[in-house]
């Protein structure tokens, strides 16, 4: 029997990130992926959802029961009821601070190039990958995080300014989760924060 959605807790001080969200009605694909979210320490926590309805109604109530927002939404393409071109369009719906808070990467058996094209054309996807999800899938999306952080952007009277992340950081608490990176063997700056807090 499928359950709706289940929080596995792994956690690892290590870990990249401290919420993703796996959306697959394939049990078998969620187990290997969420294997391999373990193995290579990318998050402390993940929430599986079988059913995108669930997943979308977890993210529509978020704000209004105090959840913790998924920082990577890996999406499955082809389900039923609400495959994940539909979801997409539901995301688009949700308020602005969801929609930036969270990554979305498409996840699809499908070697169709239009279904890539396709994804990679909606702005609320971040990357597109065959599955099962595999440690250079990972190395993308943890650069992609780093440079989303690299670079803030405020508004001073109008036009948009560019501020570096070491004086945007400066106003921050300051987190050492470096160490996956390191664990890729990636040289880290002493003073480069990639936590998505």
């Amino acid at each position: 029997m499928n359950t709706p959605a289940i929080t596995i807790s792994e956690t690892k001080e290590s870990s990249q990130l401290p919420l993703v969200m796996l959306v697959d009605d394939s049990e078998i694909d969620n187990f290997v992926n969420n294997r391999i979210l373990r193995r290579y320490e990318f998050t402390d926590r993940v929430l599986i959802y079988v059913s995108s309805p669930k997943a979308m109604e977890y993210l529509q109530n978020a704000e209004k029961d105090n959840k913790e927002l998924p920082a990577v939404i890996f999406l499955d393409l082809n389900m039923p009821i609400m495959d994940g071109a539909m979801f997409l369009e539901k995301f688009e719906e949700l308020p602005a601070n969801i929609k930036d808070a969270c990554k979305i990467v498409v996840l699809s058996s499908s070697g169709n190039p239009h279904d890539k094209s396709a994804m990679l054309s909606n702005k609320n996807v971040s990357s597109f990958f065959s599955k099962p999800l595999i440690k250079a899938n990972l190395e993308h999306i943890t650069i992609e995080i780093a440079k989303s952080k690299k670079q803030k952007t405020v508004t001073i009277n109008g036009p948009k300014i560019a501020v570096a992340a070491s004086s945007v950081m400066s106003t921050q608490k300051k987190t050492n989760k470096t160490s996956f990176l390191s664990f890729l063997g990636w040289p880290v700056p002493f003073n480069y924060d990639v936590s998505l807090k």
